[in-house]
């Protein structure tokens, strides 16, 4: 379908493997994932956390794809936060991302993908999953509550 080749194309990024699994569907249940971390995380939901701890300890692989994507979406945030919702990665999302965008002040999102960045370099020097996720989760609970309150 149009739409599959078109995402696969941009989170494929130059990457031949990883836009057939885009367009296979492959990472369908990561982008998942992302998603309900990104909404618990805003919400303050902590269960989802432990969910998702749990499931990517197990799977190293699995929890580089869902930093990897993560990042999308945090790219995306700042680009509708920029008014430039044509340059979205995640067209298909702009839904969600709004709804998100509205709870996590742009500030955040800079944060937010700041401590993402120290999360691939701590998986680099094989760092305990949790520990990885952890900051994220502080970063991503704070924006959502300060936006809330705010």
């Amino acid at each position: 379908e149009p739409q599959r080749a078109g995402m696969a194309a941009r989170l494929g990024e130059g990457s031949l493997q990883r836009a057939r699994q885009v367009a296979a569907g492959e990472l369908d249940q990561v982008s998942q994932q992302v998603e309900a971390f990104l909404q618990a995380g805003v919400e303050g939901q902590d269960g989802v956390f432990w969910e998702l701890v749990e499931e990517l300890s197990a799977d190293r692989l699995r929890l580089e794809q869902f930093l990897s994507l993560s990042s999308h979406y945090l790219r995306d945030l700042f680009l509708l936060s920029c008014q430039r919702p044509a340059d979205l990665a995640r067209v298909d999302r702009l839904e969600f991302l709004q709804q998100l965008q509205s709870r996590l002040p742009a500030e955040r999102v800079e944060e937010l993908a700041v401590e993402l960045d120290r999360g691939f370099g701590c998986l680099g020097r094989n760092v305990h999953a949790p520990l990885v996720l952890a900051e994220l989760w502080r970063q991503l609970c704070q924006g959502g509550q300060t936006r809330a309150r705010g």
